[in-house]
């Protein structure tokens, strides 16, 4: 994970993004410039995935959050690096690499 590098601000700040609790678990799987992949995980156990930007005052931003896969025209939107999301979906229910 890619945590260990990360400060404990950046955590604070996608929980505060992702109107998180203290108690929610958030984990940074990948970081690119200003963008991040994230799993959160509630105190049951469940979860999800988020994106996340940093918009023009350096805080963080949701872009996708949940199970599914992104939309392709999302990322493109927001310039999200490829290596942040891997596949999308194109709208019409198939899968880009």
């Amino acid at each position: 994970f890619y945590n260990s590098s990360i400060n404990k601000g950046v955590i604070e700040n996608v929980k505060a993004a992702l109107q998180l609790e203290s108690t929610d678990t958030v984990k940074i799987l990948k970081k690119s410039g200003d963008f991040l992949l994230v799993t959160v995980e509630f105190e049951d156990g469940v979860g999800f995935v988020s994106i996340l930007g940093k918009n023009a005052d350096s805080n963080y931003v949701e872009i996708h959050s949940g199970q599914d896969v992104p939309l392709c025209k999302k990322m493109t939107d927001f310039n999200v690096p490829k290596e942040i999301y891997g596949g999308c979906e194109n709208g019409f229910g198939e899968l880009s690499q």
